[in-house]
Formats: structure tokens, sequence, C-alpha cells
């Protein structure tokens, strides 16, 4: 007797945060581990019994048998802090620290602009496709009061990055096109700002464009819970124009004022804490982590665990390329000086020593693994027919292996969510390597070797490398603009897949006489109606049901060959594996036209 038979099913259980094994699963829901498979697989997603699968595949097949499942935190993990948490850590000093403010809103609303009017810049020309692609972090100077503006993307890829500002913010700046209006994406960031429970102000940007509509941006606000103040409301909005300065003033006004409201904290004086907001591989620096800290003091010096990377800081810059020694709560800064290129939104601490930073490295590193792995093996090739037990109608699903390369963290992460949102129910789409930095000749021979296509995010390929790709016939797709690569991405797994047939029906006939001998059976035939062509697909029907289908092969009148039979002549007819023709049998014919696949 089996051990799942022996014991009874969990009404509630603990599942570690890399995941589980399918046979460990299987005996918390006292299941036999195909069954879990069958489940995986009928919501997209393909499985083996041996394997570990992510902590959300666990909660759905959980859910699927009405279990109730618990992440388990890791004792040893870094430690996430929020503002909030400051109270708690100890005996460090609580002093007044700057506010951090988000700002939000859907692509192309005048985000960037808005930041790049502050601080006398010009960055969001040098943007790809005029939209924000990475957290950017600066620290102004408002009126002898210091404010941290996050700069979050607009594009629906970027759902997380706009998260991640959210989840480190004091104050969201909802910024609302005054010629668009309240677009998804502007909802999306409204829920994430209410999420983390901040205050909200609106600012109504492009006030200088010709089309702009105050007014019904107002009453588009108020029906998502925004009632300007003047309406009644308690939402503070504010007109503006980046362009030229409408406004500014009174939107930084807005900011001081919740600002000295809420009296914002900061404690000091305990090991620095915060969180990583983009990092990426430099060339001449090595990992470069941008990070926000969240409490204590972080120092040129301070060994430093951050995700899977850790070390000692070597330097920190902050956004204007000042060299600081010292960074206080709420500013941020690029730090050098980690093993490896941490993720964006990895939280990071000030460690002792590095023989700790080190380990608590190496068990993130052992989590990134096992989840890579148990990513890596959802792709796996199967059929339905290869369950036991069930149907294997749905026939055998396709693979596109893909080698994945960004400019940086946060960015890697975009479009590994963008693609993973492609419908992978006939063609799936597996990441054999995903990491920060250039696209190298071993990347290349890495896909040259497992048949895969290289995918690069803001990374431009060196002229060898491409030499290198068409000499092996590797697809390299790169582009600083993510729905090109998405829109790249889908066509090739489109190209996985054959074309579609598509039947119409174009005439009948009915069987008047069978002739030949019985290697060689021609069905003497009335076109009833439409016609019959020699490049027909027929359906031979009898007693109503459809014993043949099949091309035909020949078409003659008396003995010659023709092209087509119109309705009411007699004719020949010929398939070439069917013999069973009988008198009375009825034809019906289709034209073959041939249309190109989808994913859906």
């Amino acid at each position: 007797e089996s051990r799942v038979s022996k014991r009874e099913r969990q009404e509630i259980f603990e599942i570690p945060e890399e995941g589980m094994a399918i046979s460990d699963l299987a005996v918390e829901l006292a299941v036999d581990p195909t069954e879990i498979v069958k489940v995986l697989f009928l919501n997209g997603k393909m499985a083996s019994v041996n394997q570990i699968i992510d902590a959300e595949s666990v909660t759905l097949v959980a859910e699927h048998y009405d279990v109730e499942v618990l992440e388990k935190e890791s004792d040893d993990a870094v430690v996430k802090v929020t503002f909030e948490d400051d109270k708690d850590m100890g005996d460090g000093d609580m002093e007044t620290r700057p506010p951090v403010v988000a700002i939000m809103g859907h692509v192309d609303h005048g985000k960037t602009s808005l930041l790049d009017r502050l601080r006398k810049s010009r960055v969001a020309e040098g943007e790809a496709g005029g939209i924000t692609q990475s957290i950017g972090a600066y620290s102004i100077n408002v009126k002898d009061h210091w404010i941290t503006f996050l700069d979050t993307p607009g594009h629906e890829a970027f759902s997380a990055m706009r998260a991640r500002g959210a989840s480190v913010t004091d104050i969201a700046v909802l910024v609302v096109a005054a010629d668009d209006g309240v677009k998804p994406q502007t909802k999306e960031a409204l829920q994430q700002a209410q999420s983390a429970g901040v205050p909200i102000i609106v600012a109504i940007t492009k006030m200088d464009v010709a089309g702009a509509q105050i007014e019904r941006v107002k009453q588009e606000l108020s029906q998502v819970n925004l009632l300007p103040e003047e309406w009644g409301g308690e939402t503070v909005v504010v007109p503006m124009s980046s362009k030229t300065g409408e406004g500014v003033d009174s939107l930084l006004d807005s900011i001081v004022l919740l600002s000295d409201v809420y009296e914002y904290k900061g404690v000091q004086n305990v090991p620095a804490r915060g969180t990583i907001l983009e990092a990426h591989m430099d060339k001449t620096c090595g990992p470069v982590a941008s990070c926000i800290v969240q409490a204590g003091s972080l120092r040129v010096g301070d060994v430093v665990a951050a995700g899977t990377g850790y070390g000692r800081v070597k330097s920190m810059v902050d956004a204007s390329g000042e060299h600081k020694s010292e960074v206080q709560p709420s500013f941020a800064v690029q730090m050098t000086g980690l093993s490896k290129v941490p993720s964006a939104g990895d939280a990071f601490q000030v460690v002792g020593d590095e023989q700790k930073a080190r380990e608590m490295a190496e068990k993130a590193l052992d989590k990134e693994r096992k989840a890579r792995l148990s990513e890596q093996s959802s792709g796996s090739f199967f059929s339905a027919s290869s369950f036991d037990g069930f149907d294997g109608s749905e026939g055998e699903v396709k693979i596109l292996n893909a080698i994945l390369r960004a400019g940086a963290s946060g960015s890697l992460e975009a479009v590994k969510g963008s693609l993973r949102e492609l419908p992978q129910e006939k063609v799936i789409l597996r990441h054999l390597s995903t990491a920060t930095g250039e696209i190298t000749q071993s990347d290349v021979d890495l896909a040259s070797t497992s048949d895969a296509l290289i995918i690069g995010f803001d990374v431009t390929p060196s002229e060898d490398v491409l030499a290198h790709a068409k000499q092996l016939g590797v697809q390299i797709y790169s582009s600083d603009i993510i729905y090109n690569l998405i829109q790249d991405t889908e066509r090739s797994m489109i190209d996985l897949l054959e074309d579609i047939e598509v039947l119409d029906q174009v005439g009948e006939a009915e069987v008047l006489a069978v002739f030949g001998s019985n290697n060689s059976k021609v069905a003497g035939c009335k076109v009833t109606d439409g016609v019959l062509q020699s490049t027909s697909r027929v359906h031979v029907v009898r007693r109503k049901k459809t014993v043949f289908e099949g091309d035909v092969t020949s078409l003659r009148i008396v003995k010659e060959n023709v092209s087509e039979v119109l309705e009411g002549s007699e004719c020949g007819l010929g398939c070439d594996d069917f013999e069973g023709w009988q008198a009375g049998d009825k034809i019906v014919a289709y034209s073959v036209s041939k249309t190109s696949p989808s994913l859906d």
C-alpha cells in the first residue's frame, strides 16, 4: 500500500518560499502524484512527477483540493524593511527624514518630464520609446526641504517596478495627462498606492497641450474615488505643465505641506537596511546597485548582503554624480562592491562581517537556483498522452528555447513577466538562461547547441557577437523597446506551428455506380450541387456517417481529365487512399485554404 493512501489529507500546511516537490505535495494532499500533474496541465503548466514546483503552483493545486497553504519564511533571509519598521529596530535614534515621493501613472503622461523640470536636466529625451524603463531615484532640495523622488515606469510591462516604487514610498503623485485622462496603468498605480496606504496627490499634466480637458479628467478621477478638494473631496489635484512650469510650485508646496503634517522619521545609529531599486553589470565597475536607505546610515566600507550578492561597499554616487561617504534614510545612491548583481526589489542590510554576508548570499543563491530549475523544468517537453489515464487528444506541445539578457535586473524582471503573459497552450517559451549583462559569444554558442533564440533588452550585441550568431544561424532579437521584443518573440513561437487548414464546402455529389478492380476503384457519380474540383478535399458520407476524408486524386469526364465538374454533370472520381465506394454514397466536396496560426 502506498504512503499516499496511508495518510489523511491536510486541511492546511506550510510550504517553503522556493516551492515543493510534487511527490511531497502528493503526500500532503493524499493523492497520487499523477493527479497533481493533471491539475497543473489543465491550468496551462507542464510538470513531471519528480519535479519541484514553485509556491504559486503549489497554491494552485492546493486550492483545487480546497486546502489552504501558508508560505514559510526563511529565518536566515535578508529582512525586508519599510520605514514603518523603524520603531521596532532597537536603540537607534529617531530623526526627521525627507519624504520619499513616487511619481506614478500611465505611460507617456509626463512623469519623467515633471522630474526633468525639477532637476533641470533632459532625461526623457534619451529614453527608449519615450517611456521610463528603469526606476530613477533623485533627491532634490526644494525650499530648504529635501525630497526624494522615485520615477516609476508607466508601460504595462513594468507593473512589478511600479509596485516596488510604491512599497518604499511616503507620498504618491499620480500623474494624469489633461488630454488623455485616466488610463489602465493610472488605475493600477492608484491601486498600488492605496495598497501601500500612502497619501495621494494628483498632478494633471500637459495643461499646455491642445485638447486639455481638466474638468473631464476630474470627472474620471471622481469615478475612481479620487474626489478633488474643490468638489468637496479630500484629494489634492494640481493642474500643471512641465513644459511651461505652470503649477509646479503648487505641487511642491503640497508635498512639503504633507511632509510637515506626517513628520516622517527615520532611525539612526543602527546597521543600515533598505531596498535595491535597480541593478546592472558595469564593464568597468562590476555590479552596480541603485538603492534607497530606509534605516540607519550606509557608509563606504560597510559589509552588505543584498540578494545573491554581498561585499564591502567601495563607492556610493548620488543622482548628480557626487560621491558620498555616508547616506542617511530616504536618500538614494548607486553603490559598488557587491559580488553579484542583485535583483530589483531585493532587501539589503549591513552585517558584521563578510563571512555572515557570504552565507546569506549563498542561501539566496540556492533559493534562486531552485526557482530557476523549477521554471526550466516546467518547460520540459510533454504530450498530453504522457499522463497515465489522461485523454491525449490535445497532442504534443512545442517548445521554444530562449536566452534572455537585459541591461538591468528590474528590466529583466519586466521582460520575463511580459513574455510569461504570451499564450503558451500550444508553444511553451522556456528560458534556458536569464541574466543581466551583455550578449556574449558564449550565449550564442549555448543558443546554437540548444536551438534557442536570444532576446536582449536594452543591450546592444557587438559586431563580433552578431557575426558569430550569423555564422551559427542563431536569431538575436535586440531592442530597447519592450513591446518590439514581445512581438518578435511571439512571431517566433507562431513559426513553430503549422498553418491551419480551412475547409469551405463547394459542392455535393451522389455515387451512382462503382467501377474498376479491387486495387483501383472509381466512383461514377453525379454532381447534385455546386461543383467538384480536382483539388477538392472530400468527405464520403454513408447513412449519415462519414466513412472517409481525403483528397481527390483523379477527376474525369469519360476518359478526359478535368479540373472541375459542374452541377448536373456526371464524372468519375478517384481517391488513392479509398477503395470502399458504394452506390448511394454522398460526396461532400470542400476547397482547402490555409491561414496563419495563432498562439491562442
